[in-house]
C-alpha cells in the first residue's frame, strides 16, 4: 500500500514537471540571433594587437590618420616610438 502511493505521488510529480516544463519553454522568449544584442564592436590596437571594446579605446591622431588604442599606456608607447 505505502509503495503503491509513492508511485502515485512519483507520477504525479513526473507529469507535473512535464507540463510545467512545455508551458515554461512556451512562455520564455526565443534566444537572440548571434548579431543581434551586440554592445560594442571590438577593434586590435594597433600597438600590442589586443582587442578591445571601441567605447574603451583612446583615439589619438598620428600622421593625420586618428588611430583607436587599447589604452593610454600603448597610445604613449606608439607615440613614443614615432618620435
Amino acid at each position: 500500500m505505502l509503495l503503491r502511493s509513492i508511485l502515485y505521488l512519483l507520477l504525479v510529480w513526473a507529469v507535473y514537471a512535464g507540463v510545467r516544463g512545455l508551458l515554461g519553454a512556451a512562455r520564455r522568449p526565443a534566444r537572440e540571433s548571434p548579431g543581434e544584442g551586440v554592445d560594442d564592436v571590438m577593434s586590435p590596437c594597433p600597438e600590442c594587437g589586443s582587442y578591445f571594446p571601441v567605447s574603451y579605446g583612446v583615439s589619438r591622431r598620428v600622421g593625420g590618420q586618428k588611430l583607436l588604442f587599447c589604452g593610454e599606456e600603448c597610445a604613449e608607447r606608439h607615440a613614443r616610438k614615432g618620435s
